[in-house]
């Protein structure tokens, strides 16, 4: 079923929501994503932070760790690319997709080189919205929790 991951914990098998963390201070944008999540399934978990300093006191809380992190570039007190940087070494194993404005090649090249797996510019439709957000975490799930092994991610 997608939405749930199975964990071991003993010798009991727990499912546990497929986990979202959508790091954007535009409200807009953190509004129309969690419609798309509740479209493609309604047992996706979604967690908002509406810039890298919340986002980084949310991942430090030990018992949360999401499955896919959406990442915005402009945001205030800490950007994107200032998130990717402060996190580099701790969220290696969480994919992370920056979805923004910018299409930038600059911008673009810096991103990967602070260890996105992704980079998306923010469509204009929420038709669009949809269908990318729900691609995205369908590869994710499609390929066993490794979005760099997908077809689809820019680093295979």
């Amino acid at each position: 079923m997608v939405g749930l991951k199975g964990t071991e914990e003993g010798n009991e098998k727990k499912e546990q929501p497929f986990t979202c963390f959508l790091i954007d201070d535009d409200t807009d944008d953190q509004e129309i994503f969690m419609t798309v999540i509740e479209e493609i399934n309604p047992g996706i978990a979604c967690v908002t932070a509406g810039n890298g300093e919340e986002a980084i006191d949310k991942l430090s809380q030990q018992q949360f760790k999401p499955d896919l992190i959406f990442l915005d570039l402009n945001m205030p007190l800490m950007n994107g690319q200032q998130f990717l940087e402060a996190t580099q070494n701790c969220r290696k194993e969480i994919p992370v997709i920056v979805l923004t404005t910018s299409s930038d090649q600059a911008t673009i090249d810096a991103t990967f080189s602070l260890g996105a797996s992704d980079y998306i510019t923010k469509p204009d439709k929420f038709s669009e919205w949809r269908n990318i957000i729900r691609e995205k975490i369908n590869n994710w799930i499609k390929y066993g929790g490794s979005y760099a092994n997908s077809p689809e991610s820019p680093n295979t």
